[in-house]
């Protein structure tokens, strides 16, 4: 019995697979018969919480009253992804290693304290001060009301970055390596306003530990670091002025502040790394990274 063997030659005209010779890297992956793969909607991330909430409400007399909120919290995660609103969601470097990815969360915010209050003042008809004005002159020196919420948070943790140089790792991203696994944030750093007003340009965090990976290895440095980007502190405030020009109707004068003080938060660094980098480590953008103070003035009517 004879056999007839056929063998067909198939040629891809595009693509990776088109040329003479294919990337060892890319016949090493687990399908390497496409060119990329991109993952949608992945299950790949877990993550972990802990906090402590403190809130204290106390409602006095007379009109005023306080709420405060304190959290101090630590979220850990290995993946945190797109969409999330944080500045960087870190680098992974390797897919078969989560484990490495683990770290403290680039959205972790570790203290947090917002603070409102109400203050009814005390003047005008059935108040202490004017309990006898008439319409007008209560229209004009009574009903008058201040309120605020403030808020005190530190900054979230820096990720660094460094050239990909992991050839035919098809990696997502690299990480530099870290002496020793020596911490990166200054001694002694001051207070950050200072700082920067004195030097704008003045390095955030100790550059010198860091250092590229030889080509085809991982970086040493973890997914995100002990330092963390400039806080925020913000006001918000509003006065509001009630008039009864008739017993069952208002008219409520707002003036209404946001970012009171106008605080400016600076940017976070450059978490870039590259060899002899003069802006690694520095805020190089010093636009002001929250919402500048805004305010507006309202009228309402009340029935």
């Amino acid at each position: 019995m004879r056999y007839l063997s056929i063998h067909c030659l198939t040629l891809i005209p595009i693509g990776i697979f088109a040329r003479p010779t294919i990337a060892r890297g890319q016949l090493l992956r687990p399908y390497p018969q496409f060119g990329s793969i991109t993952g949608q909607l992945s299950t790949g991330a877990s993550a972990i919480y802990h906090s402590l909430q403190v809130k204290v409400d106390k409602r006095f007399g007379n009109g005023l009253g306080f709420l405060a909120a304190y959290t101090w919290g630590k979220l850990i995660d290995d993946n945190t992804g797109s969409g999330t609103g944080v500045p960087s969601s870190g680098t992974i470097q390797s897919q078969y290693n989560r484990r490495a990815e683990r770290a403290v969360s680039p959205s972790d915010v570790a203290h947090q304290l917002v603070a409102s209050y109400t203050y009814e003042l005390p003047f005008g008809r059935g108040r202490a001060i004017g309990q006898g004005w008439n319409r007008a002159l209560d229209a004009m020196l009574g009903g008058w009301q201040v309120n605020g919420i403030t808020t005190v948070q530190t900054g979230r943790p820096l990720t660094i970055s460094a050239p990909n140089n992991c050839t035919n790792c098809f990696n997502a991203g690299l990480r530099p390596n870290i002496a020793g696994g020596a911490p990166a944030d200054l001694r002694n750093p001051g207070d950050i306003r200072e700082r920067f007003e004195a030097d704008p340009r003045a390095r955030y965090f100790d550059t010198s530990v860091f250092s590229q990976p030889p080509a085809f290895t991982l970086g040493s440095a973890p997914r995100t670091l002990r330092v963390r980007g400039p806080g925020l502190v913000s006001t918000d405030f509003s006065l509001f002025k009630n008039i009864r020009p008739t017993e069952r109707v208002t008219l409520q004068l707002r003036v209404e502040a946001y970012n009171l003080f106008n605080y400016v938060q600076f940017p976070h660094p450059n978490t870039s790394f590259a060899v002899n980098s003069v802006t690694f480590g520095t805020i190089t953008n010093l636009n002001q990274a929250n919402t500048a103070r805004q305010m507006q003035f309202t009228v309402k009517v009340l029935f």
